[in-house]
């Protein structure tokens, strides 16, 4: 009985020992991982781009900063070069925008305000200069700038990326 024991215990441990310990993961070859990669990116991204006609959107997010954390809902309804209309709520709409190719209108239902301007006035409120086509790419995650103004470097690891080209 004493030796059963020590046979079961034996094996209890050794199994114990040895079920904990994962394989070590096989190193690949770069050469072998590089081929793996697509060869022409530009081709790669052209093929992936989302194209609509008329658009619509419901987003869920949450909004957190410090210790406040808040989350909205947003409707989007969009309609290729020709409109973005959008409507922010909390539990009730407290905001909402309508961006044409050349105008926007911003509503701000909580503090009785709008704004009505350009398209180029758009900076203001968003930091950088959107015209409506890169809006409604940004909003689909397209890539915001055209895939011609990108250029191909290369690079020892991954073999090719892309690059903005500033004008």
């Amino acid at each position: 009985m004493k030796r059963f024991n020590i046979l079961t215990l034996g094996f209890l441990t050794f199994f114990v020992a040895f079920s904990g310990c994962k394989l070590q993961k096989v190193s690949e070859n770069c050469a072998i991982t590089l081929d793996k990669l697509p060869r022409n990116v530009q081709t790669s991204v052209s093929e992936n781009l989302v194209n609509f006609t008329d658009l619509s959107m419901r987003i869920k997010a949450d909004y957190k900063e410090g210790e406040n954390k808040q989350g909205f809902t947003m409707n989007v309804k969009m309609k290729r070069d020709s409109f973005v209309w959008a409507s922010v709520s909390v539990m009730i709409e407290v905001a909402r925008a309508f961006v044409t190719p050349d105008s926007f209108i911003l509503l701000d239902r909580i503090n009785r305000r709008y704004y009505n301007g350009a398209i180029s006035d758009l900076k203001r409120f968003t930091g950088q200069e959107l015209t409506l086509g890169q809006l409604q790419d940004l909003l689909v995650a397209n890539p915001v700038f055209l895939i011609e103004s990108f250029k191909k470097k290369n690079d020892e690891l991954r073999n090719d990326y892309l690059q903005h080209e500033e004008s």
